[in-house]
């Protein structure tokens, strides 16, 4: 008896730090919203998950932020057809894999571009 009184308090445990640790995150709801003139990343297909926003022109490693690889669904509403450049690091350089010419949405990236760890804004 007392080993089934422990089994089912592991059982309980394990359900509630389950529930704690698998699934989305409630800090990744999904937030679809791209302000104009900003770059929007999203970790989730159809601007879901975890979302990143740039607005500076400047090459971002998005691989320092946590995003390597990550990248899977993104908005490019910026202004006067700003051109977002998508970059893999490649162990020893940065390899172009693809851009996009503002205005442009995109909910579901496929390869390379899954492979982005940086991207050059503007």
């Amino acid at each position: 008896m007392e080993k089934i009184k422990r089994m089912g308090a592991w059982l309980v445990a394990a359900v509630f730090l389950g529930a704690s640790f698998v699934g989305v995150p409630a800090s990744a709801s999904a937030d679809a919203s791209c302000p104009s003139g900003w770059l929007c990343i999203w970790d989730g297909f159809n601007y879901n998950g975890h979302k990143q926003q740039f607005y500076n022109c400047e090459f971002v490693n998005i691989g320092k932020l946590g995003w390597s690889d990550l990248l899977r669904s993104f908005k490019n509403p910026q202004t006067g057809h700003a051109v977002a450049k998508f970059y893999n690091w490649n162990g020893s350089s940065w390899e172009f894999l693809d851009s996009s010419v503002a205005p442009e949405y995109i909910p579901v990236v496929n390869f390379p571009l899954r492979t982005t760890d940086a991207i050059q804004i503007c």
